[in-house]
């Protein structure tokens, strides 16, 4: 399930990928047969919880669709501007997508023991395009999910890609799971610390009193990569090997002047890393050109690796091609594109 917080200027933004901020959720299966797929695969076992699922958004929706949240800043406003409803407090408007279908989780890195994880499939690339088609106060599910559940809600199609939005419920409710508390042992602990921020895992042992109002001066760099959630829907070697160099890249140069690599987000999008210069215990008063050394550095060195790759791109392409054009079945190959970016600000 993928959230989107929606304000009035998206209309204005929404070329620009819009404003706002995303959650992605996920409903694994149950412990009992996490390791048996052919037991997750079950129509009956995904049709529960693809209920659960809509049933969840639609409450969701029902309560936080669209509430004023208390202490919400207001919008800067010019002087010139009449002082009218559209220079308040912005409301948080929810739209929610939901896909079904196989997800894999991607560990990419090592560079001084750090990871990088990516959760991607079907899914998730049906709950982005389902977004896409959702206004606010909405539930989209996509046609995948549409035909588990057209006995289950009444839906009415929406866009161009087979998508449905959720109108209501035509079956009764499924009783609420009691929450499970989680615990985790030592060994699983050391595990995660290879995902935290080595800035951060100090502090995990500290009270939080010490540090969690604590505001400090950084430097942000923001990268854009090539890779999106429709082109790692299905992962090759070629594909995770590159994706795998790339990460290391980063890692190495964002390392090498002390600064932090912080998050590693894919949408339907693109990719954006964020990495931060001046977080303890490594900031430095020259934090700032630290970052646009890492990013000039960066900029040469994945242009050469995405030339490289994009080598290889297009020799498959072509085999594809000349593949297709004897046998045309199917769609044709897609051409590759070139294309890199880094901001600083």
């Amino acid at each position: 399930m993928w959230t989107y917080n929606y304000d009035k200027q998206q209309q204005q933004q929404q070329q620009q990928n819009g404003p706002g901020d995303a959650l992605v959720c996920m409903w694994p299966p149950p412990d009992n047969i996490i390791s048996d797929e052919e037991e997750q695969r079950k129509p009956e076992r995904i049709e529960e919880t693809l209920q659960r699922v809509i049933q969840c958004a639609l409450d969701i929706q029902e309560k936080f669709g669209e509430v004023q949240l208390e202490g919400a800043a207001t919008r800067d406003r010019n002087p010139n501007e009449s002082n009218n409803a559209e220079n308040g407090p912005q409301p948080l408007r929810v739209k929610l997508g939901i896909g079904v279908g196989t997800c894999g989780v991607l560990v990419v890195g090592g560079v001084k023991n750090r990871c990088e994880y990516l959760v991607t499939g079907e899914a998730f690339a049906q709950a982005f395009q389902c977004e896409a088609d959702c206004l606010p106060k909405q539930v989209v599910v996509s046609s995948k999910a549409a035909q588990l559940m057209q006995n289950k809600f009444k839906m009415e199609p929406v866009g161009k890609n087979g998508n449905q939005l959720i109108i209501k419920r035509s079956a009764d409710k499924i009783s609420k799971n009691q929450i499970v508390q989680k615990t985790m042992d030592a060994q699983l602990v050391d595990v995660l610390k290879s995902y935290i921020p080595s800035a951060v895992v100090p502090h995990l042992l500290m009270p939080s009193l010490l540090w969690a109002a604590e505001l400090r001066q950084v430097t942000i760099m923001f990268l854009s990569l090539p890779f999106n959630s429709k082109k790692l829907q299905v992962l090759d070697n070629m594909l995770v090997n590159h994706v795998n160099m790339t990460i290391r890249a980063l890692q190495e140069k964002v390392y090498l002047y002390q600064g932090s690599l912080n998050k590693f987000l894919v949408d339907d999008k693109g990719s954006t890393v964020m990495a931060i210069f001046g977080l303890p215990p490594v900031a430095h008063v020259n934090d700032p050109e630290r970052a646009v050394l890492t990013a000039m550095e960066l900029q040469t060195e994945l242009s050469q690796l995405f030339t490289a790759h994009y080598k290889e791109d297009m020799l498959k392409y072509e085999e594809d091609l000349k593949l297709y054009e004897k046998h045309p079945v199917g769609e044709p190959p897609i051409k590759p594109l070139y294309k890199t970016q880094a901001a600083i600000g």
